[in-house]
């Protein structure tokens, strides 16, 4: 395993687990720097199209949460990574940490929120559980392993965050 890669502890997973839920009820209703606020993290000035970023203060990752913003001003979903990103030259090694990552996040989440209500398998997993009309999405995507806030009624639908 890449000893130069990070990844957050299970409490740190489940901190974040919590208060991105606690934010839920606030998407499609506030705009970015409200939603930033909520969350204690600094909004940055980087924009890219209908995104804003954000400063979570994790030790890992980009420095940068992702806020996808609807097209009425509001943030729609939030996207934070909870480990470092591949590197651009990875090795076996880097890409079994990425595994590694999601699977503990999985089973720290699991303990913390009961079992996993939808998992989507293959080269991408995500596991998925809903809190009324809040879900979170953890997933291991390309590069990296993201925690994802969205609106229940938007699970599973594209999206580009």
């Amino acid at each position: 395993m890449s000893t130069a890669m990070r990844m957050l502890d299970a409490p740190q997973v489940r901190g974040l687990a919590h208060r991105l839920l606690a934010v839920g009820p606030l998407l499609y209703q506030v705009p970015p720097d409200r939603l930033a606020a909520e969350l204690g993290w600094p909004l940055l000035p980087r924009k890219i199209g209908s995104l804003r970023f954000a400063d979570p203060g994790l030790p890992v990752g980009t420095g940068q949460a992702t806020l996808g913003v609807a097209d009425n001003g509001a943030v729609r979903t939030v996207a934070v990574p909870i480990c470092d990103p591949l590197p651009d030259e990875e090795t076996d090694d880097d890409w079994d940490f990425h595994q590694d990552a999601f699977a503990f996040a999985g089973r720290a989440l699991t303990e913390e929120l009961g079992p996993v209500e939808r998992t989507i398998p293959g080269d991408q997993p995500v596991m998925e559980w809903t809190r009324g009309e809040t879900a979170l999405q953890l997933s291991r995507g390309r590069n990296t392993v993201n925690l994802h806030l969205f609106a229940a009624r938007d699970v599973g639908q594209d999206d580009d965050v």
